[in-house]
């Protein structure tokens, strides 16, 4: 998500590259942004992030207590100096 601060800063950015000279299409292009998103931002610049922001955690958020487990196995001397890919099968085995 872009901040509105960001969006004005970013405008400023490409205004200042058309009026050096450039395209828009390429300006766009090289700070990785459509033309159409740009387009959008000039259009109602004191519009923020119109996405929802997600109020709830994910049904399957681990508690305090299986986190605290979780580390403390992964951080383990027998499996601290292994990545999760090759921890699970090994605990799978047991």
């Amino acid at each position: 998500m872009t901040s509105l601060a960001e969006r004005g800063q970013i405008m400023a950015l490409v205004s200042e590259a058309l009026v050096a000279g450039a395209r828009q299409d390429c300006a766009c292009a090289l700070i990785g942004l459509s033309r159409r998103t740009l387009q959008r931002w000039q259009r109602d610049q004191s519009r923020g992030d119109q996405r929802p922001v997600r109020l709830q955690a994910p049904k399957n958020k681990l508690n305090p207590l299986e986190r605290e487990r979780l580390l403390a196995v992964a951080n383990s001397a027998e499996f601290g100096h292994l990545p999760p890919s090759q921890i699970v099968p090994r605990l799978a085995c047991h």
